[in-house]
This record gives C-alpha cells, structure tokens and sequence, in this order.
C-alpha cells in the first residue's frame, strides 16, 4: 500500500531515552529529518529518560552544564524540525530521594527541565505532564488522542506504604489517577487513543529479566560511561544480570509495585483498551502485540547509542532490533494507521526504514 501524504491526518515519532547522545547523534539528525517532511502534522514524542543520568540539576549544580548539552541536542532536533516536541519525564528524570513528597526538592529535577525546555523552545515543545504530577494529562489531535502520564512517579507511589504520602503535587494518589485514567479511554470519542509513558506493560528487554551473551561476557558494554570496553569478564560478568534480578529494582517489571502498576492499568483498559501504548526504559526497539495492554506495545527506547542494551523475542514479539532509531505513527483520515521503525544509517544521519506495517481500518 502506498502512503499519500495527502491522506496524512496526523504523524507521532516516537522516541526514548535520548539522554546520552553523542555529538552529532545519528538518530537525532535521522529523527529531525523525519520530522520535517510534515512539519505541520508532526508531533515528537520524548518518551522519557531525557537527562541522563540524575535529570536537569538546579542551575547553580555542578552537572547542569553536561546536561544542558544533552538535552539542546534533543531540543535542536525539535526546533531544526520546524514541528513540535513533547516531553515526557521517566524515572532518570528524577533522583531517588526527590520522589517523596515530604522532601524538600520535590520535582526540583524534572521542573528544572521543564523550565529550560520552555525557555529554549517557547510553545514549540510541552513537558506533559506538569513536573511532580502522576496525570493523565491528554492532547488531543486530529483523529488521536495521546494520554500522558508519569509511570516512574506512579511506580514510587505504589510502592510508598504510608498513604499520606502516596500523593503527588496536585494531591493526586493512585486510586485517583486511574479513575482518571478511565475517564479519558471512555472520553476519546471516534479519537485512536494512545497512551504514552515511559515504563512499558512488557518487555523483552533487561528490565523484563532477559539477558544475553553480551550481558554476561562484556557487561561493561552495557554502562553508558564504559560502552565501548570489549573486556571480556565472563565470570563477573554473569554476577551483573543476577544482581539486577535479586536486588528487586522497582525499574523492573518483576518488582511488586511495577507488577501493581500493570495490573491497574489493565483494569482500566478493560472498557476500551487503547490502540498503542508507547514507551521507552528499555534501550532498543521492540513491538509486541498488546493484549489486554491495547492492540500493541511499542518499545522505543533506543535514543542513543551509548544507551543500548539487550533486545530479545518472546511469543508476542513482531519486531525486536538492537539498534538506534524511533518509531513513526502516520494516522490517514480513512482510519489507516502505518507504523514504521525508522534507524540511522550512518553518521550523517540517513534514514532506512527498518520495519513497515500497515493497520487497516482502525477507528477509535
């Protein structure tokens, strides 16, 4: 089927964990090339994890300047595109302290960011949603509708044992957010909904459990400050997925308040699931199909390279890529919907499309 871009009514490009990128970043110059072929009709999707690796310091921190360059590089993408940003926080965003409620730099991080992000960009980019809010906060497009939300906040509020501060900065608690979050799948109308956060409801990725030789031979391929030390440590190398299994990390899907959050979401998705559910946290690409989660789950977290980790299949798995790139949502007004994984080719960026479907027909 060939795609008229006459027919386009709205494209989303989906892409996470952009936090660490080199100078220049492939995927960025690919992305805002992307981008500006329907600068009009495009929205970028930051999925999360945009500051690596403890968010945006106050202005007066030492780290602020490194991660005011990696952010300006995402930003630059936005703003060389000509289209519009949106920012979405995930759990590096934050600090593990700064999540409570009672700490004195409640959001210090994420707002910092969000100030910056306006400052840079203006109205050419949101940070959704407001910093220290669970949401769900919505946009609603031409013939979409995108619910937002903060899944590293809601995973921290799930696991808080004292209800009194299982709060966010609205006053919002859990229970509140997914009545909320009902309301607006119920809401969308003839809309595609999509919902948008950064912890996927699947994975087969390392915060799924999965590891691969890599993981155990080169493990420290897999840290951002090390990612090109090919030390093979077969023997300690094995001792890393292991920690990262037993520790109980709430960063993975085995940990109780994750497995919360999912069970939750799944109950109010149950009316009317949602099309798409996007989300990064695992660094590479994956589409799975969704279940009970929506139609499908799309894991594009591939942002930068020095982020990537292991990509393996399950039964449900469509497609599974170990490699930079994004996701492309192009919604036609007769209710087709093409997904495309897009990835650089080389250094200056240049784009093949690694993966192409088209959806027939899918209306609401």
């Amino acid at each position: 089927m060939e795609f008229d871009s006459q027919q386009l009514c709205q494209r989303l490009l989906l892409i996470g964990d952009a936090g660490w990128p080199r100078s220049p970043e492939p995927v960025l110059l690919s992305l805002r090339d992307t981008a500006h072929e329907e600068l009009d009709k495009t929205r970028i999707i930051f999925l999360g994890d945009n500051v690596y690796l403890n968010g945006m310091p106050p202005e007066a921190g030492k780290e602020r300047s490194a991660a005011e360059g990696r952010l300006n590089r995402q930003l630059e993408a936005v703003s060389d595109s000509g289209a519009k940003g949106v920012f979405i926080p995930g759990n590096h965003e934050w600090r593990k302290s700064s999540y409570k409620s009672a700490a004195p730099d409640f959001a210090v991080r994420p707002k910092a960011e969000a100030k910056f992000i306006h400052a840079r960009l203006g109205g050419g980019a949101d940070f959704r949603p407001q910093p220290g809010c669970l949401g769900p906060d919505y946009i609603d497009l031409p013939g979409v509708r995108l619910i937002i939300f903060d899944s590293a906040l809601l995973i921290d509020r799930l696991a808080t044992p004292d209800p009194a501060l299982a709060k966010d900065a609205t006053g919002a608690n859990p229970a509140s957010f997914f009545q909320s979050l009902s309301e607006l799948l119920r809401t969308g109308g003839d809309r595609k909904v999509i919902v948008l956060a950064h912890h996927p409801p699947a994975t087969h990725g390392q915060h799924g459990g999965f590891y691969d030789f890599r993981d155990h031979i080169f493990p420290l391929t897999r840290l951002p400050q090390t990612h090109w030390l090919w030390a093979p440590l077969p023997v300690i190398g094995s001792l890393y997925p292991a920690v990262r299994l037993a520790k109980n990390d709430p960063e993975n899907l085995s940990s109780p308040a994750y497995q919360e959050m999912n069970k939750k979401l799944l109950s109010a998705f149950r009316a009317k699931p949602p099309l798409f559910y996007a989300a990064g946290h695992e660094h590479n690409l994956q589409i799975l199909t969704g279940s009970k989660a929506g139609s499908y789950i799309l894991v594009s977290g591939a942002g930068s390279k020095t982020m990537l980790t292991t990509a393996t299949h399950g039964t449900d798995t469509i497609f599974s890529h170990l490699h930079t790139g994004f996701m492309a949502l192009d919604f036609m007004r007769n209710g087709d919907v093409l997904l495309r994984v897009i990835e650089p080719a080389d250094k200056e960026g240049h784009s093949i499309v690694a993966f192409s479907k088209w959806f027939k027909g899918h209306r609401g």
